[in-house]
């Protein structure tokens, strides 16, 4: 799998990500020596507080579903948060109540485009940067 990024010093987001068949691999590895488990996970609807909570630590969800998924209260400096958006429209990933992603405003949601038809997914890349909720 080939891997685009652009990268900030808060959020790191994956522009595309060529998924021929990878939707369903068992991890993904980047040059770093990163390697995530994947969790397939549905996104719920409801906002922020209906949204699919997601585990604390580092992983790989690959999320089919509408509505969004909601990012660990309990984040520890450095974990890593991949989700792959695998439906037909986009996704929202919200921050644990409170917190937020990268420079946005407190308990605002990121977008997570599309899935592509063809061999692209949306996809976003998270770093904890800070050991504040959902940060």
């Amino acid at each position: 799998m080939s891997v685009s990024t652009t990268i900030d010093s808060t959020l790191g987001v994956v522009s595309s990500v060529d998924a021929a068949g990878s939707a369903t691999a068992s991890s993904f590895t980047v040059s770093a020596g990163l390697n995530l488990a994947s969790t397939s996970v549905t996104a719920a609807a409801g906002g922020q507080s209906g949204a699919t909570a997601l585990s604390a630590g580092s992983a790989l969800y690959l999320v089919a579903g509408s509505g969004g998924v909601r990012l660990s209260a309990t984040p520890t400096v450095g974990d890593v948060v991949v989700v792959i958006n695998t439906t037909g429209s986009a996704i929202n990933v919200y921050p644990a109540t409170g917190g937020a992603v990268g420079a946005a405003a407190a308990n605002a949601a990121l977008s997570v485009a599309a899935r592509n038809v063809g061999t692209t997914q949306g996809a976003a890349m998270l770093v904890c940067a800070s050991a504040a909720a959902g940060a």
